[in-house]
């Protein structure tokens, strides 16, 4: 399977994007094969060319991510950097990582039998991702939807959440200043991280911008004690 270190340029004339969510329980290879041709092909129409021509971007939901800084990154050293970072890759796991995206690079702990059934299905065409790469946009007048980068607004904490993992990311202008990834077992988790963040970094009235799925209850919560805004 290629473990991408090049570039961040991409091509996306065949580009298949999978997002699997890894919970830690034992995995159906008939199930976990059905799940990824199932997506493939409702979101590239054709399975077959994106596993002859294209990429195939896994994006991975789990607690067990850490970004790198790009220049920090070597595939041998992405174990070592896991365990740095207190996670562990069992006998049924092995690390996995991104593509430089903004001079950072997503290292992941995958199940093994995931990989497998990925491998067999695309070979050489997989490429991991993660939500702790992205950022945040917003919708400004004029603009179209998602078309706007966060700007003008003091530090701000960037939530990804799909309501088992939550990616969180503070910003000090364009200048991350904290990176941290929990699982969910409820809303209330969401809440504490948030205001563990906001003691721990010193922080007055951070603005928070939300993304992700079923947020609108995390959003009503954190909508109590900070000032919230919906990414587009």
């Amino acid at each position: 399977m290629r473990q991408v270190t090049g570039s961040n340029s991409t091509s996306t004339d065949k580009k298949v994007s999978i997002q699997l969510r890894l919970d830690g329980h034992s995995f159906s290879r008939d199930i976990l094969l059905a799940e990824v041709a199932e997506k493939s092909v409702a979101r590239a129409g054709a399975e077959a060319d994106a596993k002859e021509e294209g990429i195939v971007e896994v994006e991975l939901l789990t607690a067990k991510t850490i970004m790198v800084p790009e220049e920090c990154f070597e595939p041998d050293l992405a174990a070592k950097l896991l365990r740095m970072s207190g996670i562990i890759c069992s006998d049924e796991e092995l690390p996995v990582w991104s593509r430089p995206c903004d001079g950072a690079v997503a290292v992941m702990a995958l199940n093994r039998e995931v990989a497998q059934v990925l491998n067999e299905s695309f070979g050489a065409c997989v490429e991991y991702s993660s939500p702790i790469l992205r950022q945040c946009t917003v919708q400004s007048q004029g603009q179209e939807k998602g078309s706007g980068k966060i700007e003008g607004v003091g530090p701000y904490l960037y939530i990804y959440s799909d309501g088992n993992v939550a990616y969180f990311k503070l910003y000090e202008g364009a200048k991350l200043r904290l990176c941290e990834v929990i699982s969910l077992t409820g809303e209330d988790d969401m809440l504490c991280m948030v205001e563990s963040i906001i003691r721990e970094c010193s922080l007055a009235k951070p603005t928070i911008f939300v993304e992700g799925t079923s947020t609108d209850g995390v959003i009503k919560l954190l909508k109590q004690y900070h000032k919230v805004q919906k990414c587009e």
